[in-house]
């Protein structure tokens, strides 16, 4: 997974990321 850092898909990446 692609860990993008971004305004809004910081949030959305890192949760993402976890999983």
């Amino acid at each position: 997974m692609h860990e993008i850092h971004t305004t809004t898909t910081s949030t959305t990446t890192s949760t993402m990321d976890v999983m």
